[in-house]
């Protein structure tokens, strides 16, 4: 599994424990829009720990995008 794909995977999965509302279509966590999107949700919340680590995963999703693109599919 690459790098990218552990990143989103636990990052889907503490967008689920924090509860939030935005509903993230499969694969989308390699488009700008989407990271756009789940940023501003995320910016919405109430600060903690885990939304902070949130906050990180998605910028290395993002660093990662750049890196390889977004795919295709």
């Amino acid at each position: 599994m690459s790098e990218s794909a552990r990143i989103q995977k636990r990052l889907r999965w503490r967008c689920h424990d924090l509860e939030v509302t935005l509903e993230l279509p499969p694969r989308v966590l390699d488009c700008y829009v989407w990271l756009d999107r789940l940023e501003a949700a995320l910016r919405a919340l109430p600060q903690s720990t885990r939304c902070r680590i949130a906050l990180c995963e998605l910028a290395r999703c993002r660093e990662l995008t750049v890196v390889w693109g977004p795919t295709t599919s």
